[in-house]
C-alpha cells in the first residue's frame, strides 16, 4: 500500500496510481475528491486520521460551551440520534 497523505488534485492521483504497482490510500482532507472518484481513479483506500474524533471533540466543546454560558440544554437535540445508536450498537 501506498499512502499519499498529501497529494489532493484528481489529475495527479490519477497520474500516481496508474504509476505504481501497489494500492493507493489517500487521507480525506478538506479538498481531497470525493470516495466516488476516488474510486473511480482506482485508489483503494481513503483515511480519515482522526477527522471523526475531533468531530465529536467539536460537538462535546459546543454543548459544555452552551451549558456553561446558556445555562441551556438544546444539545440534547443533537445526542438523541447518538443515543439510539449507542443503544442499538449495544443491545443483544
Amino acid at each position: 500500500m501506498l499512502y499519499a497523505p498529501k497529494v489532493t488534485k484528481l489529475d495527479e492521483l490519477r497520474e500516481l496510481v496508474a504509476s505504481v504497482d501497489k494500492p493507493v490510500n489517500v487521507l480525506a482532507l478538506p479538498g481531497v475528491p470525493t470516495v466516488a472518484e476516488l474510486a473511480g481513479i482506482g485508489v483503494k483506500r481513503v483515511s480519515i486520521g482522526g477527522a471523526f474524533a475531533f468531530v465529536a471533540c467539536n460537538a462535546l466543546v459546543e454543548a459544555g460551551r452552551e451549558l456553561l454560558d446558556q445555562g441551556t440544554y438544546n444539545f440534547w437535540n443533537q445526542a438523541a440520534p447518538g443515543t439510539t445508536a449507542a443503544r442499538s450498537a449495544f443491545s443483544s
